[in-house]
């Protein structure tokens, strides 16, 4: 027999041995060979619940996995639920519309009521106001309905070529948080933040746009508000007007709380 053709016997031995001894292996034995060839992806898989969201909003979870080192079924889960109050944490922590008015008669004054200032901490009015009375009237927003004279206000006023700052800065000063004005038969919309927390002067700031009628704008308006009680809980907001009915029909308000 030639000496090419034992080479060739000699390696179809080797492959039929081969063969033998992968049939041999117990499934144990195949499925951890099987694991450790995709081990790669496994790792992979699981550096997901790290990296992302540590990008996503700076947050680590409570286990890391390293590569050689089996992954503990209790420390996957417990990474999940990390996650899912994560995200929890974030959906509880979005804008919520607590208050929607749509005026269909006309008002002094709308109270909106079942708040708590240092739970929610900030509250957004957005507003529209309609005026049909027959004068200018302004627009406010008294915390606990609080009417007395313990407001203080800034603010920033440009209309036609020129801009000023005017404002009643003292202490003592008009009869709640300034929002918007509004000439007779015009309009005037607003926006507004209020950190609600007790403990300092709470403060409102607003931008308006005011003396709204089609075709003309009278002016705009960024107007800082401080409600000078410094100790009580927010419970409740009394958007409202001095002049009787200054809410007219058409009016819509909004208040959103951050919760």
């Amino acid at each position: 027999m030639s000496e090419e053709k034992i080479n060739q016997l000699e390696q179809q031995l080797a492959l039929l041995t081969s063969e033998v001894a992968e049939l041999r292996l117990s499934r144990a034995q195949r499925l951890r060979r099987s694991l450790a060839r995709n081990h790669r992806l496994i790792r992979a898989f699981l550096l997901c619940f790290v990296v992302v969201p540590v990008a996503v909003s700076a947050f680590t979870t409570p286990n890391v996995f390293t590569a050689g080192t089996p992954a503990v079924a209790a420390d996957v889960n417990a990474n999940f639920a990390a996650i899912k109050t994560r995200f929890d944490d974030m959906e509880n922590k979005s804008w919520r519309l607590v208050h929607e008015s749509d005026i269909t008669v006309a008002t002094a004054a709308v109270n909106v009521t079942g708040l708590s200032g240092n739970t929610d901490r900030t509250y957004r009015i957005v507003a529209r106001f309609v005026n049909a009375t027959g004068a200018t009237v302004n627009y406010y927003v008294q915390p606990n309905g609080d009417g007395g004279m313990n407001y203080g206000q800034q603010y920033i006023d440009g209309s036609g070529s020129g801009t000023a700052a005017k404002g009643n800065p003292g202490a003592n000063s008009t009869t709640g948080m300034h929002t918007c004005t509004a000439t007779a038969g015009t309009n005037c919309e607003t926006q507004g933040t209020l950190y609600a927390v007790s403990g300092y002067a709470r403060v409102l700031y607003v931008t308006e746009i005011y003396n709204v009628s089609p075709g003309a704008v009278g002016g705009l308006q960024m107007i800082g508000n401080s409600w000078n009680n410094t100790a009580a809980n927010i419970t409740s907001l009394n958007i409202m007007s001095p002049t009787a009915n200054a809410i007219g029909v058409g009016s819509h308000i909004e208040v959103w709380a951050r919760r």
